[in-house]
């Protein structure tokens, strides 16, 4: 996951009105990209769910000089 953790938004717990703290994220499907993200109350330990969806981005490989490469060897 390509965004901060500031970028997403805590809800507030409906039962004891406390800022929810995040619990969990992944991936959820790739085109287009949708991310879950689960969150917990400290106090009364309910749980509440937010979806992030967003377009994928794409670097040609030609633009991508600095990338990474990881092949894997058969033995």
């Amino acid at each position: 996951m390509d965004h901060s953790l500031e970028d997403i938004e805590s809800p507030i717990c409906p039962r004891c009105g406390v800022e929810m703290q995040l619990y969990r994220s992944e991936l959820v499907k790739f085109v287009p990209v949708v991310d879950l993200h689960l969150f917990k109350c400290q106090t009364c330990l309910v749980f509440a769910e937010a979806e992030m969806v967003r377009e994928p981005v794409w670097v040609p490989p030609d633009n991508c000089v600095s990338c990474v490469r990881f092949f894997s060897l058969a033995a």
